[in-house]
């Protein structure tokens, strides 16, 4: 019984792609990549748009933020 040249082929790419993929994660644990995964989700918040108020001018709201609306407002 043999092997297709293919065969071997996809074998050992398998086998170096999931050693690179193991050394990675290794990696990722010694250096302690995975010790603090929430800093990350609020990096991008600051003073002017705190966590959870939303501050975009998405299909008009929050009107707050919007000044067609409160000068439309001030014009009635």
């Amino acid at each position: 019984m043999t092997i297709p040249l293919a065969g071997v082929i996809l074998i050992a790419v398998a086998i170096i792609g999931g050693a690179i993929a193991m050394g990675a994660f290794i990696w990722a644990i010694r250096t302690k990549q995975f010790k603090d995964l929430n800093t990350g989700a609020y990096v991008i918040f600051d003073k002017e748009e705190p966590v959870g108020e939303m501050t975009d001018t998405t299909f008009g709201y929050p009107e707050k933020n919007n000044p067609k609306k409160e000068e439309n407002k001030n014009e009635v």
